[in-house]
């Protein structure tokens, strides 16, 4: 009668340890944000022409930074020449900035547009700027 006592205390121990939590925590259980991503772009008040700019677009979701952005890429590109512009990743750098240094080698009007990919989100903002 002991060892059928023993065997049931170690089947129930089994069966409640298997029917215990995954090892999340209540934060991991709680389903995404639906609210979207939202995008800043920042540069330099002027910027000149043969001298590199920090480019940086802010990453926020609900008023919070976001930190673990999918792919941050800025796309720069000259007026009326979108098709031969660039492409370029962004570094992740705090509290939801991800930057970027850059030339701009003439004077004229240029678009900066940053695609961001973040939880499960997309946001593709542009900012025009005058390079002097």
């Amino acid at each position: 009668m002991k060892k059928w006592a023993a065997g049931s205390a170690a089947f129930m121990l089994l069966l409640l340890s298997a029917c215990g939590g995954s090892g999340e925590s209540e934060a991991e259980s709680e389903p995404p944000s639906t609210e979207p991503i939202e995008v800043a772009i920042h540069t330099d008040e002027t910027v000149e022409a043969g001298k590199a700019v920090q480019v940086e677009a802010q990453v926020e979701q609900e008023g919070e930074a976001v930190e673990d952005a999918n792919e941050v890429l800025f796309e720069i590109w000259r007026e009326g020449e979108q098709e031969t512009g660039e492409q370029i990743e962004g570094e992740h750098k705090s509290g939801g900035e991800y930057t970027l240094e850059y030339t701009f080698e003439e004077s004229g009007t240029y678009f900066i547009t940053a695609h961001v990919t973040a939880r499960n989100m997309h946001s593709m903002p542009t900012e025009e700027l005058e390079v002097e």
